[in-house]
């Protein structure tokens, strides 16, 4: 059982989004220094390329994580919009972020992950990423007339998740948006 105050380490990431936290906050903390000499649009951008660079990297790992290390995350990002519109902790959030144009971690991720398969599907000249996806021709019946994702065999163990955790998305979404 769980005492008050211990750190929950229940998921294999717990390590690396606290060090991650720990960067992004430090940065977060750094930016209020230079903001009286920056507008809204150059602050935002600089939080961009910092900050979002480092939520972003490595951020397919990070598809199937527990709730409770994604709002981890979603912390990070809410105080780095509140420091770029230098507002007060109790402004709600997600006016900021719809300003700003980002979107939340999961859906950010889930972007991101869809955008990798895209890529890896329609230019990656990078064999060892176009064989973690692979096109599967539409079979002859009603429910599958449009073409699907799937994996390929687990013989590729190491990256298997990766081409589950997209054809996931990929059926997710709309039959129209599919590529």
């Amino acid at each position: 059982m769980r005492r008050f105050g211990q750190r929950r380490r229940d998921s294999p990431f717990s390590d690396q989004i606290s060090a991650l936290s720990k960067s992004c906050y430090s940065l977060i903390r750094a930016l209020p220094c230079i903001r009286p000499y920056l507008d809204q649009k150059t602050t935002s951008t600089i939080a961009t390329s910092t900050v979002h660079s480092k939520l972003d990297c490595c951020n397919s790992f990070y598809h199937n994580l527990p709730n409770f290390q994604l709002h981890r995350l979603q912390l990070i990002q809410n105080s780095l919009a509140r420091t770029v519109f230098n507002t007060l902790k109790t402004c709600h959030i997600t006016p900021l972020l719809a300003s700003l144009h980002w979107l939340k971690i999961k859906e950010r991720i889930e972007y991101k992950l869809l955008s990798l398969t895209y890529k890896i599907l329609t230019t990656s000249p990078a064999t060892y990423l176009h064989n973690l996806v692979s096109l599967q021709s539409p079979r002859g019946t009603r429910s599958l007339s449009i073409a699907i994702r799937h994996t390929v065999p687990t013989r590729i163990t190491k990256y298997t998740k990766f081409g589950r955790f997209s054809e996931k998305l990929l059926k997710l979404l709309p039959p129209d948006v599919r590529f």
